[in-house]
């Protein structure tokens, strides 16, 4: 029965993986954490910039170290389970940096601030990872016995899974990358992979079953994801920026799996992230919207925002460095050969990173994309849900 349990986990655990999957090594994390800093002390009461931050600092601890990779098999194939996201510094004698220790804890005190400030489950649920990723290293930070993080993180887990399951289970589909997309699941697997691993916690066969039916049923509650998008046509009403009854094959969520979306007119340009100028998009997280970077930073323009170094509003100069531009002109889902140029080689100057106006329930701002020649073009936070 077990088996099957966990291979039933297995085929659930893309989605409930996203959130904590190693992101790319291209993020700038450093001017992330600078950034969205500043941002915190203007507004220490904002709960959603101290999530923000404490979920960079997150990052930061886990990119200070090799973590293996996550591979996606594709469906059908099977899906590794949460434990296929490893720290291989289990082994005795290796030991954190006092880089990682100031991390770690920054990223628990903040997570701790954005609870009390009242942000949403994600913090929550970023609180409890920490303590659990801290058990391999728990006499660097202050604790003898692993247990104690691990008997905590699945308290934590376990809390949190019974404070959002029956909400979730009830509500329609919320945004992915944003930190409100499955909760329970992610709260229930962690809970259920501590108890099977380690045996200091134990769970009874019925809540183990009650958890993986949970996991089903909010597989099917797939919400929304938001990329920033403009149109290299200055005369493209937002209505047009999109390609009516187009139907592709991309991983706009950027958690390894391609699903089918409704797609963009071949004269809208996606704003993207390539700092290493491969000239390639794969994925949802090079995109500005609700997954970039896989620092939970909500919707696109809040992601731009985080790139603004002087915090004027805008992104111009060397802070457009590693921003293109793609057009997918043939509508294939693919970044073709000369598909994607440097945003700067498209004539822009500067990129608006707020946003002034609501279409479709969809953030716009109406002057966008500054042009070199003085003229702007409107940029639209598209939201797009997977179809079937």
């Amino acid at each position: 029965m077990k088996r099957l349990i966990w291979l039933a986990l297995a085929a659930l655990s893309v989605s409930a993986t996203a959130m904590w999957i190693r992101p790319d090594n291209d993020v700038p994390v450093d001017r992330l954490i600078k950034n969205v800093s500043e941002s915190l002390k203007k507004q220490p009461k904002d709960a959603e910039t101290a999530l923000t931050l404490a979920r960079l600092y997150s990052l930061r601890f886990a990119l200070a170290k090799p973590v293996t990779q996550f591979y996606v098999k594709g469906p059908g194939t099977g899906f590794p389970a949460w434990s296929s996201v490893k720290v291989p510094r289990e082994k005795k004698g290796v030991k954190l940096s006092a880089q990682e220790v100031a991390d770690f804890r920054m990223s628990v005190k903040l997570y701790e601030q954005a609870i009390k400030l009242k942000a949403r489950p994600v913090a929550e649920l970023g609180y409890a990872w920490m303590h659990e990723q801290a058990a391999p290293f728990a006499s660097q930070l202050g604790t003898a016995n692993r247990d104690q993080w691990l008997i905590k993180a699945a308290a934590l887990y376990k809390a949190l899974y019974l404070k959002v399951r029956d909400e979730e289970l009830k509500g329609e589909g919320r945004m992915i990358g944003i930190g409100d997309r499955y909760i329970a699941s992610e709260a229930g697997q962690r809970y259920m992979a501590i108890c099977e691993s380690t045996k200091v916690v134990k769970m009874s066969e019925k809540e183990r079953m009650e958890i993986v039916e949970t996991m089903k049923t909010l597989e099917t509650k797939m919400g929304p994801i938001t990329p920033v998008v403009f149109s290299a046509d200055p005369s493209t009403r937002l209505s047009e920026l999109l390609r009516p009854n187009a139907r592709v094959k991309f991983d706009l969520v950027g958690d390894g799996v391609t699903r089918t979306f409704d797609w963009v007119a071949p004269s809208t340009i996606f704003l993207a992230w390539d700092p290493a100028q491969t000239g390639k998009i794969t994925s949802g997280r090079q995109l500005f919207g609700s997954g970039t970077f896989w620092a939970e930073l909500g919707n696109g323009y809040k992601a731009l925002a985080a790139l603004d170094d002087n915090r004027d509003g805008w992104l111009s100069g060397r802070e457009l460095t590693g921003i293109v531009g793609w057009q997918d002109r043939n509508g294939n889902g693919v970044s073709d050969l000369g598909e994607v140029t440097p945003i700067t080689q498209l004539g822009v100057r500067r990129i608006a990173t707020t946003w002034d106006g609501s279409w479709e329930k969809m953030p716009f701002s109406s002057m966008g994309i500054e042009m070199n020649d003085g003229s702007f073009r409107t940029s639209l936070d598209w939201t797009t849900t997977p179809k079937k």
